[in-house]
């Protein structure tokens, strides 16, 4: 599926930094309702939000927390996550490190998204 941004231009997106300068699942429109906050500690949080079949997020400001939302929702609007591949999702963002944070995203989007 080919992505666009809100101004028309196709984002390709393969490496960490490209999640966080081209941000296509945070909430910036009206009509979604609340599934929930999740709390990851160390200031970091993420919420998420439903209309239909899509999905969008709220966050802290935390790249680890960015990128891992923004890479995890696109496969889910690509039909390729479910419960059990997130990790492989992941690590094929490039310049991504799979760390203790990161983990504790993936497992926690995984439970609201299923």
């Amino acid at each position: 599926m080919v992505k666009t941004d809100s101004c028309g231009c196709v984002v390709q997106r393969k490496y960490a930094s490209d999640y966080l300068a081209r941000r296509l699942y945070a909430l910036n429109e009206k009509g979604f309702s609340l599934v929930k906050r999740v709390e990851i500690g160390d200031g970091r949080w993420f919420e998420v939000y439903k209309r239909g079949n899509d999905y969008r997020y709220k966050s802290s400001e935390c790249p680890l927390v960015v990128i891992t939302l923004e890479a995890l929702l696109e496969a889910k609007e690509d039909g390729t996550l479910n419960k059990s591949n997130w990790r492989e999702v992941l690590r094929g963002v490039k310049g991504l490190q799979i760390n203790e944070v990161i983990e504790r995203i993936g497992s926690s989007l995984s439970e609201v998204l299923s």
